[in-house]
């Protein structure tokens, strides 16, 4: 009995503390953390202004032979929907997203998620994960094609113009096929297709018209400009780049480590990266078959963070085809639905972007124990009583 009465006497200090906490260090902290996080955030959209066309840098070595040069990529922030200038769209309408895909430069740029809300308040507007060009806070996935050193091939950027071939709206049953000649042998096309839930494939094709074999390397990347106006610098939570790359397992940075200095990763197989936040991410992953080059950087005085990937050599031969599938997943972070990802398209450990703290082998079991209960009873209270009771159970016989 008095075993009892202590242990919850002790639980109920132990919420006394924890409330005391919040109440006077907890909450303090946050308030003056969004506050920082919004001064930066106002400072690099004022930078963004006055620098209106930025170059992003692409890796220049790859391999141990093969010098690709930068892809001097220049983005044109006066050329988007958001500024009232007639640039073609796709609409994007799946099971979970709305939003749009621009047909210059054929950017995934504009996603909102279509069961979440900013607020409690149904009325209220749905979460934008992705932002175009010419907004106060782009972000973005673009794909695309880099030839070897020392070639001089025209090919696609952020500034082409692509047709759309097939399809008109993008859902879950229909995809679209995007198209664009260079008008010196190579046809380049794009086709996109979105799942019920969150993920994008994403087949680059090149058609090879010419006389001889072109050499291509094909790369995907996420474009971040300024830092999040709702990143809470909590300690016990990441935000900012993050990938499970390969053997070299999981990378996290967080956005002033990258605007010291850029982290490179070679010769990787296997995995992906991205951004994450607080209940999203969106991240990038190549062919789980491609071996590729890895790299979270920034430019522009640390007010555009990128992160990208650069796959292996293609090489197409005269009259000949290839391809190259990649995969985007921006959404939010349901544990299911990454296990899903985890096995359908071999996106290795893609649970992790969920910050389980350092006791991964003890806090998934429980999630998983306590959304069972949920099921169960509907009330998370009930359920982490019921899981209480089960974990005791469970070592009962170690305490006696």
């Amino acid at each position: 009995m008095n075993e009892q009465r202590n242990f919850i006497l002790a639980i109920g200090l132990s919420i006394a503390v924890l409330v005391v906490w919040q109440f006077f260090i907890g909450n303090p902290q946050l308030e003056e953390k969004d506050l920082e996080a919004r001064l930066v955030t106002e400072e690099s959209s004022k930078l963004l202004v006055e620098n209106s066309s930025i170059s992003i840098p692409f890796p220049e070595n790859v391999g141990n032979s093969i010098n690709v040069p930068p892809a001097n990529v220049v983005l044109d922030n006066t050329k988007d929907i958001s500024t009232g200038q007639n640039i073609p769209r796709v609409e994007i309408n799946s099971d979970s997203l709305i939003g749009s895909i621009s047909l210059l430069g054929g950017k995934i740029d504009d996603l909102n998620l279509k069961n979440y809300r900013v607020d409690l308040d149904p009325g209220s507007e749905l979460v934008k994960i992705l932002s175009p060009l010419g907004t106060s806070n782009p972000y973005y996935v673009h794909h695309g094609w880099v030839e070897a050193s020392g070639k001089n091939i025209t090919l696609p950027s952020e500034n082409t113009l692509w047709s759309l071939e097939e399809g008109s709206v993008l859902t879950s049953t229909n995809p679209i096929v995007m198209s664009w000649d260079n008008g010196n042998g190579l046809t380049f096309k794009r086709k996109i297709m979105v799942d019920e839930d969150f993920a994008f494939t994403v087949d680059q094709q090149v058609y090879n018209n010419t006389d001889s074999t072109v050499d291509l390397f094909p790369y995907a990347l996420i474009s971040r400009h300024g830092i999040p106006e709702d990143l809470l610098n909590f300690f016990i939570l990441h935000e900012g780049f993050i990938g499970v790359l390969g053997e070299e397992g999981e990378k996290k940075a967080d956005y002033d480590d990258i605007i010291d200095e850029t982290e490179v990763y070679n010769d990787i197989m296997g995995g992906w990266l991205g951004f994450t936040d607080k209940n999203w991410a969106t991240v990038i992953a190549p062919d789980p078959n491609m071996q590729y080059q890895g790299r979270y950087t920034s430019s522009n005085n640390g007010n555009i963070f990128q992160t990208d990937f650069l796959g292996s050599k293609i090489s197409i031969n005269k009259g000949e085809t290839a391809t190259s599938t990649s995969y985007v997943f921006s959404g939010a972070k349901r544990v299911n639905i990454l296990d899903k990802y985890e096995d359908t398209y071999s996106l290795l450990n893609l649970d992790l972007l969920v910050d389980w703290g350092w006791f991964y082998f003890i806090t998934k079991p429980l999630f998983y124990l306590l959304s069972w209960l949920n099921s169960i009873f509907g009330n998370y209270g009930v359920a982490i009583l019921f899981a209480t009771v089960i974990i005791k159970l469970f070592f009962f016989p170690l305490a006696n």
